[in-house]
C-alpha cells in the first residue's frame, strides 16, 4: 500500500505540470511590436520619390532586438544631372533610441557593403538606431567602375554625380522622413555618420555641403 500511495502521489503531483506545459504549447508566441513593417505600411507614407521593394520583419537574436529590415529606391535629381535612382536598406529597431546612424559602401560602391568600424556597425541595432547604407546610385562589383561609363569616352553623369555627392544626400533626406513616420515622431535627437573609404568620403561630403543633416 505504501508503494502504491505513492506511485498515486507522484502522478497526482505530475498532473498539473502537464497541463502546464500543455497550455504553454498551446500559447502563441508574442508578436513583435512593428505594426507598419510592410511594404503596404510603409508605402502609405508617401515620401518623396521613394519605392518600398521590401519590409521583412526580424526577430531578436543574440543581442540584436527585433527589427524592420526595409529595401527601397529613392529616385535622385538635380545637381546638374539627369535622373538616377540610389537603393537603400534600412534597419529599424523595435525599440528605438531616436537616433539615426548612416553610413555607406567602399570602394566604388554599387552595394549595401557597410564600410565602416566593425564594432560600430555591429552594435548599432543593440543600441537603438535606425541604421541606413545605400548603394550611391548603381549596382556593381566593389571594383568595378563600367557602370561609369555610358561608352568608351562617355562618362555617365548621373550615375557620377550620385556617387559623388547626390545619392547620399537625397537618401538621408528620404530616409529620415521614412524613419519619423515609421515610429510616429516628428523628430530626429541626432543624425550621425560613420563611414571609411568611399564611405568616409560621402561622410565628408555631406558634412561640407549639408551640414543641417548630420
Amino acid at each position: 500500500m505504501l508503494r502504491m500511495s505513492r506511485v498515486l502521489s507522484i502522478a497526482v503531483a505530475s498532473m498539473p505540470l502537464a497541463g502546464a506545459i500543455s497550455m504553454r504549447a498551446m500559447t502563441p508566441a508574442p508578436t513583435m511590436a512593428l505594426p507598419n513593417c510592410s511594404i503596404a505600411a510603409l508605402s502609405s507614407f508617401n515620401i518623396t520619390d521613394v519605392v518600398i521593394t521590401s519590409a521583412t520583419a526580424v526577430a531578436a537574436s543574440g543581442p540584436n532586438p527585433d527589427y524592420c529590415d526595409v529595401i527601397g529606391s529613392v529616385a535622385t535629381h538635380g545637381e546638374g544631372a539627369g535622373p538616377g535612382a540610389a537603393r537603400f536598406q534600412l534597419d529599424l529597431p523595435a525599440a528605438w533610441n531616436r537616433k539615426y546612424l548612416a553610413t555607406g559602401p567602399g570602394g566604388v560602391s554599387g552595394n549595401f557593403f557597410k564600410s565602416m568600424n566593425p564594432v560600430d556597425g555591429g552594435s548599432a541595432l543593440r543600441k537603438g538606431y535606425a541604421f541606413v547604407t545605400n548603394d550611391v546610385g548603381h549596382q556593381s562589383d566593389f571594383f568595378d567602375a563600367s557602370w561609369a561609363l555610358l561608352a568608351p569616352g562617355a562618362p555617365d553623369k548621373p550615375k557620377l554625380v550620385d556617387y559623388f555627392y547626390r545619392a547620399h544626400h537625397q537618401v538621408a533626406v528620404a530616409t529620415k522622413a521614412l524613419v519619423t513616420q515609421f515610429y510616429g515622431t516628428d523628430s530626429i535627437e541626432r543624425a550621425y555618420f560613420d563611414g571609411c573609404s568611399t564611405a568616409g568620403r560621402n561622410g565628408l561630403m555631406e558634412a561640407m555641403r549639408e551640414p543641417v543633416l548630420l
